[in-house]
């Protein structure tokens, strides 16, 4: 059945119904005891963090971000992917409102093409006419600003804010879902290994022992070693790359 993307992560059920899809007895009887709940929110944070997307998965609704405005190069870098933009205002100081700027005369957002490429805007490149012009002419650059046409133009810092829906993807991958709930169970390997094992770090029959403990050459380690290999597959796609 094709994975149908959704607004979230999946939780602790879609964890506890993933390991008991690996059919193994002894996983099967301990997974009640097990804290998923917990193992699955821990794995969607750990996703966020190493993605750098801030936020990877978009919260649906727009958020306003306080920038400082660009001084020596046209060219704002978000830290983060924009899905959508609702505005850019400048000179929000004191209580102001501030200026609204508008996209096409006095911005453009970077990359052009991501929407048509399902990817977010990372950067913001402040156009050359339009209010920054304005501004200069007007003498908003001031003394003290140096020589610059965008030093000042845009205010003081911390005065320019950022208005849209902020993140990587609107609904979570079929490839992300399955990397974060491998993740889940990655937290739960001590768990897991002790399931296996009845406690045991290893059991010898004649000349053969096999070990349980996480890291060993077990059948549940190999397991372990393949859940991490979907995990960095899955980031390698995903994480945010760094200018």
């Amino acid at each position: 059945m094709p994975f149908t993307p959704v607004n979230h992560y999946p939780d602790g059920d879609a964890l506890k119904q993933f390991l008991l899809g690996l059919s193994v007895l002894a996983i099967t009887a301990a997974v009640g005891g097990m804290d998923t709940d917990g193992a699955a929110a821990a794995a969607a944070d750990d996703w966020e963090r190493q993605t750098r997307w801030l936020p990877f998965l978009s919260p649906g609704q727009s958020e306003t971000r306080t920038f400082d405005p660009p001084a020596d190069s046209p060219i704002l870098f978000l830290s983060a992917g924009l899905l959508s933009l609702s505005r850019i205002t400048v000179n929000v100081v004191g209580g102001s409102a501030g200026v609204p700027l508008a996209w096409g005369r006095d911005f453009r957002l970077l990359p052009q093409n991501a929407p048509a490429q399902s990817k977010p805007y990372e950067m913001v490149e402040f156009l050359s006419g339009g209010y920054r012009a304005d501004a200069w002419q007007a003498g908003f650059a001031g003394i003290g600003y140096g020589f610059s046409p965008l030093a000042g133009a845009y205010g003081q810092a911390g005065s320019m804010q950022i208005t849209g829906e902020w993140g990587r993807v609107p609904a979570v991958p079929a490839d992300v879902a399955q990397a974060v709930l491998r993740m889940g169970a990655l937290q739960l390997a001590p768990e897991l290994a002790a399931a296996i094992s009845g406690g045991l770090v290893e059991r010898k029959d004649g000349d053969e022992t096999e070990r349980f403990a996480v890291g060993s050459t077990s059948a549940m380690s190999t397991q372990m070693a393949a859940w991490e290999r979907t995990r960095e597959r899955a980031l390698a796609r995903w994480t945010r790359p760094t200018y």
